[in-house]
């Protein structure tokens, strides 16, 4: 039974260091960063998320599945295009899962999709 806390530890560790990980990446405009994160990275467009800049970013709670392999969050996403500097927001739907194997969390839904300018 101790080993099962201990790995269930580790895990929730594991969880909360990756979650942090990834919200530097995006609030620091890191996009290459934290599409390490994703399960799937070949499908991001990266050019697409040029000049923008996350002014904040505000988890709202998550939901831990029963075996605690799989959470969702959402985040709310305040950001501006540096273009025209009018700050937007988006709520930022993500499922994160565990990888037993490798022992890490990875990202099954997307980068964050900010609205283009005039949108």
């Amino acid at each position: 039974m101790a080993l099962l806390s201990c790995a269930e530890q580790k895990r929730e560790a594991s969880l909360e260091d990756s979650l942090s990980m990834y919200e530097q990446a995006i609030r620091w405009s890191l996009y290459d960063k934290a599409s390490n994160y994703l399960k799937e990275p070949g499908n991001v467009n990266l050019a697409s998320m040029e000049g923008v800049r996350v002014t904040s970013y505000e988890p709202m709670g998550r939901d831990v599945s029963k075996k605690g392999l799989r959470v969702e969050e959402n985040v709310k996403i305040h950001y501006i295009y540096q273009q025209d500097h009018v700050e937007r927001s988006i709520i930022d739907h993500q499922v994160w899962e565990y990888d037993e194997k490798k022992n890490r969390w990875y990202l099954l839904t997307s980068l964050p999709e900010f609205t283009a300018a005039n949108h």
